[in-house]
């Protein structure tokens, strides 16, 4: 979903890679509303809990997919073109779509489905929605910071000062997942607050992305033996498991959902989702692009857009009554996931406006 990737030559492997990525964005969204209104103890929730974990790789597979391109050495990047030509882009987009969805949850919907009026507090509604955007579009912003510190990352993020690059990525890795991870689950099972413990590590909050971008770089750069590539799909295996296991265990024990123990910044859905790029990358060098792959990456950043609008229609006219868990959540992500490329295809098509789904 990186800006102006689209524009370089097809890979087909990223293609997949955004693909996949946006299905599991949909994925989440359509799974996160059951996992936290279910019983700890329902078959409901477990199956939200599984389905909403498989998806948590999806923002760390676009944030590593736009490493590929953006930290690439033959790519030009000047501070003077990660400003103009990527980060204020971005923000364009961001308050494009934030004043429509402010528009239509902050003003339309008020108006034609809860007969409020045209006050003082509908119009402040409308103005903080507009800054703060809709709850899916902190990306747009994060990933514009990222294009901004890119020109300093480029400064080691090379081939022939690749030890730095390890540096890098160790020194996060172990200092943004696994320390603050390791203290969150002694908390969870003890009751011991170890907030001032944890906040010494929450001064590199926010480098998990930092580190997405640079890991999907390196990833893509590397070429590991069969032995190696097998051991980091096991660890991938592994902690896609553990992620599963603890998030339901800790939500049993405290008897509410707890969904920290999925999020991006927590050391299992790190190495899941590092694990899940790896195996694509590697396993898809030699992958052909295709029409309908190509057509499908082309439209997903227009998908995370628009998803939300959809979802929240679906579930307005067919809310969750009970029953099936999983059987709601697949037909809602299908006709969800179906009717938003349909859509995105659609604005593709409207000159002023296809602009607005891609990048």
């Amino acid at each position: 979903m990186s800006l102006q990737a689209q524009k370089s030559t097809r890979v087909a492997y990223a293609d997949l890679v955004r693909v996949i990525a946006i299905l599991m964005v949909v994925l989440i969204h359509t799974a996160a509303p059951l996992f936290s209104t279910l019983p700890t103890d329902s078959n409901g929730f477990a199956v939200s809990v599984l389905l909403d974990g498989i998806a948590h790789a999806a923002v760390p597979l676009f944030v590593m997919v736009s490493g590929i391109f953006l930290l690439d050495e033959k790519r030009m990047m000047s501070v003077h073109r990660a400003i103009r030509h990527y980060a204020l882009p971005l923000v364009g987009l961001f308050f494009f779509w934030s004043v429509l969805y402010a528009v239509a949850n902050k003003v339309a919907f008020p108006l034609l489905l809860e007969n409020a009026g045209i006050n003082l507090t509908l119009v402040k509604n409308f103005g903080v929605s507009v800054l703060e955007g809709a709850y899916h579009m902190w990306y747009i912003p994060m990933m514009a910071g990222l294009y901004l510190i890119t020109p300093l990352l480029r400064t080691f993020v090379r081939r022939d000062s690749i030890h730095l690059v390890r540096w890098f990525l160790l020194i996060v890795f172990v200092l943004r997942f696994v320390l603050p991870t390791g203290i969150r689950l002694v908390a969870a099972f003890t009751g011991i607050d170890f907030a001032t413990a944890y906040n010494s590590f929450e001064l590199l909050a926010g480098w998990e992305y930092p580190f997405y971008y640079v890991a999907g770089w390196y990833i893509a750069n590397t070429h590991p033996d069969t032995s190696t590539r097998r051991k980091v799909y096991a660890a991938g295996a592994l902690a896609l498991a553990m992620m599963l296991g603890f998030t339901g265990w800790v939500s049993a024990f405290q008897g509410e959902p707890v969904k920290e123990l999925m999020e991006q910044k927590n050391l299992f859905c790190c190495v899941y989702a590092v694990a899940l790029f790896a195996l694509i990358t590697w396993q898809g060098q030699n992958l052909r692009a295709n029409a309908l792959l190509t057509r499908l990456s082309a439209l997903s950043f227009g998908v995370y857009i628009v998803h939300v609008e959809v979802q929240q229609l679906y579930k307005l006219f067919i809310p969750y009554r009970g029953g099936s868990a999983l059987v709601y959540i697949l037909v809602q992500w299908i006709a969800v996931t179906v009717v938003s490329f349909a859509a995105t295809w659609v604005l593709s098509k409207i000159p002023l406006l296809k602009r607005s789904v891609r990048a």
